[in-house]
This record gives structure tokens, C-alpha cells and sequence, in this order.
């Protein structure tokens, strides 16, 4: 027999809002949030618009180390999850860790991780690049990140299907909950495509 799947707490990290109500609000209004790139320099691209996130490193509570050895998809996967905890009003200390999974979409690697890479190697040569790249790069880092900070031990799968990567995540989540082959999952997805 097929179990219910609830959504019971949403996280929200958006250039038109950095919460459900602003999100909604925003998208109702009409507003658009793309505007000249301040990331970084794109006066040489042939784009140089984009949707950005506005968001303090200072909300995950890491070290400065930390928040610099995380890649923003990272950072905003864990920021999502925890909203979406809060917002559930789910008391992770009280659960079993090891029964709740992390399923999440992401359709690129860390390209800010890449790119910075890329950087270092040509101003300083190939003993520049670092050994944790490929991993701080993987698909799967803003997963395995949100596991690591919320303290989870469940099941940790990472869904990559392009476009689709996040919808395919939360109708992945559903079917292992009505499967019963879980009773609890953080999903949703992150990416990060202005670098």
C-alpha cells in the first residue's frame, strides 16, 4: 500500500526572494531580478546580466575558513535545507539521523570551483591546483554538505538530469516515501549558473 508524501517545510534561496512569502510575492508582482552581473568583471562577456542570490555568508554560522573552502552551491544547499527544517519545524536533535535521507537536483558541478582553478593555474602554474578540486567540484558536494552540517546519516542521493534535476529529485523523494523505503527526506535542488 502507497503511503502520503507531505511537503511539510519549504526553503528558499531565489533572486526574486529569499523566502517563500518574498518569493511569492515577487513572482506575483511581476518583478524581474536580473541586472548587470556584480559577481565578478563581465564588462568583456558578451552577457553580462544574470539572476544572483543575495545572501550573508554569516547565515551559516561557519568559520571564515569554512565559508571559504564551501562552494556557493554548497552554501546554499545547506542555507535551503536549514530554512526548510525551520520552516517544518522539525527538531533534527530529537530525530534518528540515520532516518532521514538527503535527495537533491543539481544539474552542473561547482563551476565557481573550476573557474577559480582555472585562475590560479594560469597566474601561478600547475602546482597551484589543488587536490580537492575534483571533489569540492562533484555534482553531488551541496548534498553531501547539507548531510555533513544538519548532521544527517541517511540514504544521500545526488540527481542529475539536467534541467529537470530538481523536480526529478522531489518526485524521487515522494516515491521512496510512499514505497516506505523512507520516512523522512530533504529535497529539492541548487545551482549555480552565473560564474
Amino acid at each position: 500500500m502507497s503511503k502520503r508524501a507531505v511537503v511539510t517545510g519549504i526553503g528558499l534561496l531565489t533572486p526574486l526572494g529569499n523566502s517563500p512569502d518574498e518569493f511569492f510575492d515577487n513572482a506575483l508582482r511581476g518583478l524581474c531580478r536580473i541586472r548587470p552581473i556584480r559577481k565578478f568583471n563581465a564588462s568583456g562577456l558578451p552577457v553580462q546580466i544574470g539572476g544572483e542570490i543575495d545572501l550573508p555568508d554569516d547565515e551559516l554560522h561557519l568559520s571564515q575558513r569554512q565559508a571559504a573552502d564551501m562552494p556557493e552551491l554548497a552554501k546554499w544547499g545547506v542555507m535551503a535545507a536549514r530554512r526548510a527544517v525551520a520552516d517544518a519545524r522539525l527538531n533534527l536533535e530529537a530525530e534518528d539521523p540515520y532516518a532521514i535521507d538527503v535527495i537533491l537536483g543539481v544539474a552542473a558541478p561547482a563551476f565557481d570551483v573550476f573557474q577559480a582553478q582555472a585562475i590560479e593555474i594560469r597566474e601561478k602554474g600547475a602546482g597551484a591546483a589543488l587536490p580537492q578540486t575534483p571533489v569540492m567540484a562533484n555534482p553531488a558536494i551541496a548534498a553531501i554538505y547539507i548531510g555533513r552540517y544538519l548532521g544527517l546519516h541517511g540514504e544521500l542521493t545526488n540527481i542529475s538530469t539536467s534541467c529537470s534535476s530538481s523536480a526529478v529529485a522531489i518526485g524521487y523523494a515522494a516515491r521512496q516515501i510512499q514505497n516506505g523505503d523512507a520516512t523522512c527526506v530533504i529535497t529539492g535542488g541548487v545551482d549555480e549558473g552565473v560564474s
